[in-house]
């Protein structure tokens, strides 16, 4: 499987533009280059452009890690986060590359009771949406990830 770390980078050369594209994408990050690829994959569309103001992957997306979390407070986002999931599992055989995609939990802090409120009715929904979610307090917090102060 490629990866990203273990080669040597090189960057394509700016490619002139043809006078006319089927679809033309604005933004060469992960939604944009998700675009192009699954207008390809599952609709055949390939005379597609990909506009970026610098090189792909030079934003956000290409510098930060990526969260899918399931704090979700309707079924309809609960079963986005569920395909997103199962898209992630697949994503790294079906390119052939290390997305270096794991699943490990992760933390939302309440700063606030308005906010500690908004986590317990966010976990309670998760739970009746089958979506494993729990409000930890000060204690489980400190154990579970001992550099947060």
């Amino acid at each position: 499987m490629k990866d990203i770390f273990f080669r040597k980078r090189v960057l394509p050369e700016r490619q002139e533009l043809k006078r006319s594209y089927d679809v033309v994408i604005v933004g060469g990050g992960s939604h944009g280059l998700a675009t192009a690829y699954y207008l390809a994959a599952r609709h055949g569309i390939t005379n597609v452009a990909i506009l970026e103001k610098s090189y792909i992957g030079s934003g956000g997306a290409g510098r930060n890690t990526t969260i899918i979390r399931s704090n979700y407070r309707t079924p309809e986002g609960a079963a986005f986060y569920q395909a997103s999931v199962e898209l992630y599992e697949k994503l790294s055989a079906e390119l052939d590359f290390n997305l270096m995609f794991s699943q490990h939990g992760h933390f939302t802090l309440a700063h606030s009771d308005r906010s500690l409120v908004v986590q317990h009715e966010r976990a309670e929904v998760n739970k009746l949406l089958g979506i494993s979610s729990r409000v930890v307090d000060r204690d489980e917090v400190k154990k579970l990830c001992p550099q947060i102060n």
